[in-house]
């Protein structure tokens, strides 16, 4: 149980003010204490901060979450629009995409459904959050959006919820970061939303990608024959791998320039951290510096 909250923070209510013209009195007020549970319980769920304020009726916060007449990205573009207030947004960022499994128990929890788990390798219970970052060289780190996917089978038990794919999902993202007017100059993502019309779209928006793909994706190199990633990582050996150290972790790489079908000449990385050798992961991108290349995808890792 954490410690019951007296009032909210001065500080808080500092940054809470721009959002009040939104809400209405009560909404507001549900508002700030939901944003404050959310800082300072040690448990943040609606029951947990609740009780954190003493006597007060959870149905009415409930509500407040599930069921009341309040636009989620509506109240996210005030939050952005924050963000680049408060931060020196000077250099062109990088937009990572990535989605996590938030593990439920509730049986009947609305959107939830059956997901394979990134973690567990197992297809388990809940909710599969797909999930935007920004980050850039300055060190400001920031979510962009977090979007629930519901598998189409799903879609028909909560009303007309339109079935979007995990990609379209991740196109939507990357439009709205652009509309808002974040500096969004690279997208970064994990094998999953690779494809030829998902990198099409990104090259056609100006950006710069690195694209996570599988093993099975074929390349053609020196206008070869077109063989599988996988095919051609059997022929590497340790001497094709060169290495970057941080302070905390090794991190050995091979970037060999490919061509794919539909997308074009690109460069192919493959990379795992030392003591991993296991977790071989693979990217294509358009980027021609390999250090540049190989600094975004570390701080992809340490992110994660």
């Amino acid at each position: 149980m954490s410690l019951p909250i007296v009032c909210i923070p001065p500080v808080i209510n500092k940054h809470l003010e721009v959002y009040r013209p939104f809400f209405s009195k009560p909404q507001f007020s549900h508002f700030g204490r939901l944003v404050t549970g959310h800082i300072v319980c040690e448990n943040t769920t609606l029951q947990e901060i609740n009780d954190c304020f003493g006597k007060c009726e959870q149905s009415n916060l409930n509500r407040f979450v599930s069921c009341s007449a309040w636009d989620l990205d509506e109240v996210n573009k005030i939050r952005l629009n924050q963000v680049k207030n408060s931060l020196p947004l000077r250099k062109k960022g990088v937009q990572i995409i990535d989605e996590s499994l938030l593990h439920k128990t509730g049986p009947c929890m609305e959107l939830a459904g059956y997901h394979r788990s990134g973690v567990t390798k197992r297809i388990e219970w809940g909710h599969m959050a797909v999930n935007s970052f920004y980050t850039d060289s300055q060190d400001n780190d920031f979510p962009i959006k977090t979007d629930i996917y519901v598998r189409e089978q799903d879609c028909s038990k909560y009303g007309n919820i339109a079935f979007k794919t995990k990609r379209e999902l991740a196109l939507e993202q990357i439009d709205f970061a652009l509309e808002n007017n974040l500096p969004v100059g690279l997208v970064l993502v994990d094998a999953g939303y690779e494809g030829e019309k998902f990198t099409q779209k990104i090259q056609s928006k100006n950006l710069d990608f690195i694209i996570g793909v599988r093993t099975t994706t074929n390349i053609s190199i020196d206008r070869q024959k077109r063989i599988s990633i996988g095919d051609y990582l059997s022929t590497l050996t340790d001497l094709d791998f060169e290495f970057y150290l941080t302070k905390e972790k090794a991190y050995f790489y091979h970037i060999k320039q490919v061509s794919i079908r539909g997308i074009g000449a690109v460069k192919l990385v493959i990379s795992f951290m030392h003591g991993d050798e296991k977790n071989i992961k693979c990217y294509i991108t358009n980027l021609q510096d390999d250090k540049t290349i190989i600094k975004l995808l570390i701080k992809r890792w340490r992110i994660e």
